[in-house]
């Protein structure tokens, strides 16, 4: 069996795409109003983390104002240091668990994974005169007491009392010399006084392909508030053979693959006013064609061309007009599968590979023998699960989601597939697949893993401190504008 037939057992499960209606392609502004977010910021409150140890021993502990925030740094002795930072109830100490008492109307849980001593000697790296005092922060904004938690087994806990439950971000920085450390900034405030703004709301309507198990199987449009079926966009097809809805760039139109799993496959492409019968974009010549995705320009659609003589997979590209061959631009190796094709704004494409329990996130230019950019490993535990390109202050990113274990990890990544931050982690929610932004780039909307080929949808203003909120079970492979 080639690398497509093993694929295409997994696309199905795998993508999702809900395609918003053409109409509604951009998303509506409510009436409602609420302010400017303080010095722009958008970090949110979630916890921040990132998975992994170091045996590189804790020096320092300090702290510093900032216009905008106040700063915690943890110095280091070396490098690849990481970090857990929540708002809890409590902070316990290491070890023994007992409550770490804290000034402020808030309690942030700050747990770095190295250790505040020599793991060799067992001599302290970081020598203090208080553990309940670490740094002096009177009259600090938002900053109200520092206090020790502890080091024990790798990990090293310290308690931040904060004025509020403000929002938050934590992350790396090397140096100096041949250290590094870790970063906790708080915001001062949530919001700047005397500015309003109009509050951007999700799409109020997305397509799917029905549930596998609906009486007809087709690509449909479906009311985001309450999950309901609104109207079919594609004829009835036997055993449930589209897949793939993929939105085009204007919102207007929506490209899917017809008989996936087969050597006959195809790729449409259908208004999603539903007032047009489909048309046919590529025809399967030599093996299945999947995962279309169609250029922000409109001009060029790539896609997964299959074999059926057990030749690897390929991701291709063509031009929709003036009959030009497709271009190769990768060739899988065997056994190797790749799916959740989707173009960014800046021309790059991005897709995942797969080749056993091993998972893979890639960026590459759409021209033969572009570069390629491929993620680091996951954390061990972790695999990549989806990824989708948007708009931040004009720069091109990835947000993208890994899963580990029964929870999930969520980051935003440059072009390059370096991780710019992190967003969140969801201990009781999968990682996620077919994931898609809105054109607001503020709300994302996605489909959890999950056993089942009808996971459970979800929408997210991952710009705010908001969770998830569930939208329906069933319909699977959401994108939206």
């Amino acid at each position: 069996m080639n690398a497509v037939h093993r694929a295409g057992r997994m696309i199905r499960p795998l993508v999702l795409a809900l395609v918003f209606t053409g109409a509604l392609a951009v998303p509506a502004a409510s009436n409602a109003q609420a302010a400017t977010p303080f010095c722009g910021i958008r970090w949110g409150s979630l916890g921040k983390s990132l998975d992994r140890m170091t045996s590189a021993p804790i020096t320092n502990v300090r702290t510093g104002q900032h216009t905008c925030f106040d700063r915690l740094v943890v110095d280091l002795r070396g490098k690849g240091a990481n970090y857990s930072v929540h708002y809890v109830n409590v902070v316990r100490n290491q070890g023994q668990g007992a409550p770490i008492p804290l000034r402020g109307g808030a309690r942030l849980e700050i747990v770095v994974k190295a250790p505040a001593y020599n793991i060799n000697t067992g001599a302290q790296t970081y020598r203090f005169n208080n553990p309940r005092e670490l740094s002096n922060v009177t009259g600090f904004s938002t900053f109200r007491q520092v206090a020790w938690g502890g080091s024990f087994e790798g990990y090293t806990t310290i308690g931040l009392g904060v004025r509020a439950r403000l929002p938050m971000r934590a992350f790396i920085l090397d140096g100096p010399g041949g250290g590094s450390r870790v970063v906790i900034d708080v915001a001062h405030k949530w919001w700047q006084p005397g500015t309003t703004t109009k509050v951007t709301t999700a799409p109020t309507t997305f397509v799917a392909q029905t549930d596998r198990y609906a009486l007809r199987q087709a690509v449909a449009v479906y009311a985001t508030a309450t999950g309901r079926l609104v109207r079919y966009l594609t004829p009835a097809q036997p055993g449930g053979s589209t897949s793939s809805p993929l939105l085009d760039p204007t919102g207007k139109t929506v490209a899917y693959s017809v008989g996936a799993g087969t050597c006959a496959s195809d790729i449409y492409r259908v208004a999603v006013d539903g007032k047009a019968t489909p048309v046919l974009l590529v025809g399967s010549d030599s093996g299945p064609v999947l995962e279309p995705a169609i250029a922000p320009a409109g001009d060029r659609i790539a896609y997964v061309q299959g074999h059926c003589d057990s030749a690897a997979a390929e991701l291709v590209v063509r031009r929709l007009t003036g009959g030009a061959p497709a271009v190769v631009l990768y060739r899988a190796a065997q056994g190797e599968g790749m799916y959740m094709v989707r173009w960014g704004r800046n021309g790059l494409l991005s897709f995942l590979t797969t080749e056993g329990p091993s998972r893979s996130l890639h960026t590459m230019t759409a021209t033969p023998g572009g570069r390629i950019y491929s993620s680091p490993p996951a954390p061990k535990g972790c695999f990549w699960s989806g990824a989708a390109w948007f708009v931040q202050a004009g720069q091109d990113r990835l947000l993208a989601s890994q899963q580990c274990g029964a929870g999930s990890r969520w980051l935003v990544l440059d072009q390059h597939l370096g991780t710019v931050r992190t967003l969140a982690a969801f201990g009781n929610q999968l990682g996620a697949q077919a994931i898609s932004v809105d054109a607001s780039g503020t709300w994302v909307i996605y489909q959890e893993n999950g056993a089942s080929i009808a996971g459970t949808i979800w929408r997210w203003n991952f710009a705010s401190s908001s969770k998830p909120q569930r939208v329906t079970q069933g319909p699977y492979s959401p994108s939206w504008r």
